[in-house]
């Protein structure tokens, strides 16, 4: 099992929980370090200033570390030396250039040896997927269904409003904002699409074998199902790379994840 972590940027989100978003970042490292060390603990108790837990044990009792397999998405790189402090590895969503990804974990791995005397691990990759034998119909459902599933994105965290101005920890996605207005709507739908790995099988193990070039992943989390398509073609999609794809991706060398440590009783 791997624990994936994550603090949001959804206006609607915070509002609807009734927290105020430029404590975002500190409530993230502080919850972060309490369910990691509930974790390791068996319990979770706490009084800070975000609220009072008395002492509760975690049912089923933890009986493996989740330490080295623990990840939380980054995508600003202000979260980088956050999550390398907290000992946690990179989930990377493809949406910047791989130079500025590559930056960013540069950034991450130096902090993590600083911080944990150790090797960060290698990063996971999501990924939006569409594989067709035809390239042409590949590239068709990709724009199609991996750019409605964005537009949805864009729409949900409103960055064409530009709701993260003057919001403390949320610097960089203003960043998304001064993009669309120079690029447009759809200007940003492509980029976003063209950095998916989509197209025939051998298409999308070359762009899968591409992102492990550029940022050294060990594993990816493709997605099949999205943007509203429908669930034979994600199923022939998904079917497809599992036929054509995955032993070859599976045939890679990279470097495992460690297996976890028994806690002690």
């Amino acid at each position: 099992m791997i624990l994936g972590l994550g603090r949001g940027l959804a206006r609607i989100e915070y509002e609807g929980f009734r927290v105020d978003m430029n404590t975002s970042r500190e409530r993230f490292v502080e919850y972060a370090r309490l369910v990691l060390d509930a974790l390791e603990k068996g319990y979770m108790e706490y009084d800070n200033e975000f609220g009072t837990q008395p002492r509760r044990e975690i049912r089923p009792t933890p009986k493996y570390t989740f330490k080295g397999r623990t990840y939380a998405a980054a995508v600003s790189p202000e979260s980088m030396p956050l999550m390398a402090r907290l000992g946690i590895g990179v989930l990377v969503i493809p949406q910047k250039p791989w130079k500025v990804v590559q930056d960013d974990l540069e950034a991450y791995g130096k902090v993590f040896r600083e911080t944990n005397g150790a090797e960060p691990p290698p990063p996971f990759s999501g990924g939006f997927v569409f594989v067709d034998e035809s390239s042409d119909r590949a590239e068709e459902m990709a724009r199609t269904w991996i750019g409605a599933n964005y537009a949805t994105v864009m729409r949900h965290y409103e960055f064409e409003a530009g709701p993260h101005e003057g919001v403390s920890g949320y610097e960089f996605y203003t960043n998304i904002t001064k993009y669309l207005e120079k690029h447009g709507k759809q200007g940003a739908i492509d980029d976003f699409v063209n950095l998916m790995p989509w197209g025939t099988p051998q298409q999308v193990l070359d762009k899968v074998e591409h992102i492990r070039e550029m940022i050294g992943t060990n594993a990816i989390m493709p997605a099949f199902s999205y943007g509203g398509m429908s669930y034979l073609d994600a199923e022939a999609s998904l079917k497809l790379f599992a036929e054509r794809c995955l032993p070859e991706i599976n045939s890679w060398e990279v470097e495992p994840l460690l297996l976890p440590d028994r806690l002690a009783a």
